[in-house]
């Protein structure tokens, strides 16, 4: 799958205003920044952002990053790391700006026939991963397919294009909202 080349081409455009279920897209580009995550750590790099106006006419900034997470067991021993391809999904609110979810794409897609499905299980650092799939449940009952939150299917035979990542998107986007909302429910 080449989400990357989805979130950082230049020459796939979105036509805007690009409505998404939790309000509309009226702006995209790329910029260069990091992003702090809740453990301490930063991911930095040429975002794909997406201003967006939520329901109620707030302006968010929800940006993507495909990156690479090196995971070194012993530093000590050359060969025994293993990385993996995370998809960073970040907020910025004008209020603060933080991640919102660091999905890892090696574990979290599958391949079904010409799809890849992402997905994911709930985990969240603050709070248990049910609850959270409960309250995505009760927000918003159409992410939840299986028992998981559905993120969408990209096409696993070509390159995807915007055009075919409308759902992913905005399930992305949903996704990251609500677990902006459980979390300061906690």
């Amino acid at each position: 799958m080449n989400i990357n080349a989805l979130v950082q081409s230049d020459s796939d455009k979105l036509k805007l205003p690009y409505k998404l279920h939790d309000g509309a897209v009226i702006k995209t580009d790329f910029r260069f920044t990091d992003y702090g995550n809740a453990g301490g750590g930063a991911w930095g790099g040429r975002y794909r952002f997406f201003f967006f106006r939520d329901k109620t006419g707030n302006p968010q900034i929800i940006s993507l990053l495909v990156s690479g997470m090196l995971y070194g067991l012993d530093p000590r021993f050359p060969g025994n790391h293993r990385g993996h391809t995370m998809l960073i999904v970040a907020i910025d609110n004008f209020e603060k700006q933080h991640i919102s979810l660091q999905l890892d794409l090696d574990r979290y897609v599958r391949e079904n026939g010409e799809k890849l499905q992402l997905w994911h299980d709930g985990r969240i650092n603050r709070g248990k991963g049910s609850d959270l799939l409960d309250f995505v449940s009760r927000k918003a009952p159409w992410l939840i397919k299986s028992g998981e939150v559905f993120l969408g299917e990209l096409p696993a035979n070509r390159y995807a294009r915007w055009a075919d990542a409308k759902d992913f998107l905005d399930r992305v986007v949903s996704y990251a909202l609500i677990r902006e909302e459980f979390k300061k429910a906690q």
